[in-house]
């Protein structure tokens, strides 16, 4: 049986979540991305995007209780099945999802006691927020469908933006080096001189 978790637990899970840095992976040959949130507290949210930016599906765990959303299907809920105190996140085949109505509403409550408080500009949590409070009868329907995230072409212009960057970088410093050397060998020569000269002034 999962422990009774208070609402400081679960709030300061969701806070814990976004003071890390989200990881997010390149985008694919279709331009979908992901993006974790990993929390330090019992949180996890991972995010799927389109090439878009918009959220195509999100998974958010809160110590045992797992939510899967996505466009299809709305949200479904879920308990992580032996997870020996893990505090990454899911999988979804580590989930036993729910069939009571019930079950399902004490979780919804839940989440939403953890995000609720949640008043920062992380657009990801705000679409999580959204889904909860729609789930649990206090959010207006309408959708969120705006876009969360940079698109993928935006990412795609960034990450060359930056390999060049790299790439000029790399050649200014070896140009400095290069005149640093040549520096260094016409000192060398120069003093090479003033030995020789001064060697000839004393011999005579």
């Amino acid at each position: 049986m999962a422990l009774q978790r208070t609402e400081a637990e679960l709030k300061t899970a969701v806070d814990s979540m976004f003071r890390i840095r989200a990881v997010e992976s390149p985008p694919d040959e279709t331009g979908a991305r992901t993006i974790w949130h990993r929390g330090a507290r019992g949180a996890d949210l991972v995010t799927y995007v389109d090439a878009q930016g918009r959220v195509s599906r999100q998974e958010f765990t809160l110590f045992d209780d797992f939510y899967l959303w996505d466009k299809t299907h709305g949200l479904r809920t879920g308990v992580g099945l032996d997870r020996a105190g893990s505090s990454g996140a899911m999988a979804v085949a580590d989930v036993a999802m729910d069939d009571a109505a019930a079950v399902r509403s004490n979780r919804i409550e839940r989440a939403f006691k953890g995000l609720q408080p949640y008043a920062g500009g992380d657009k990801f949590i705000q679409h999580l927020q959204f889904i909860v409070r729609l789930a649990d009868g206090r959010g207006s329907p309408g959708g969120f469908d705006e876009a969360v995230t940079r698109t993928a072409n935006a990412v795609r212009l960034d990450e060359h933006q930056n390999a060049s960057q790299q790439v000029e970088r790399g050649q200014l410093e070896s140009q400095l080096a290069m005149r640093r050397r040549n520096l260094w060998v016409a000192i060398g020569a120069v003093l090479a001189v003033l030995a020789a000269l001064t060697a000839f002034l004393a011999t005579r």
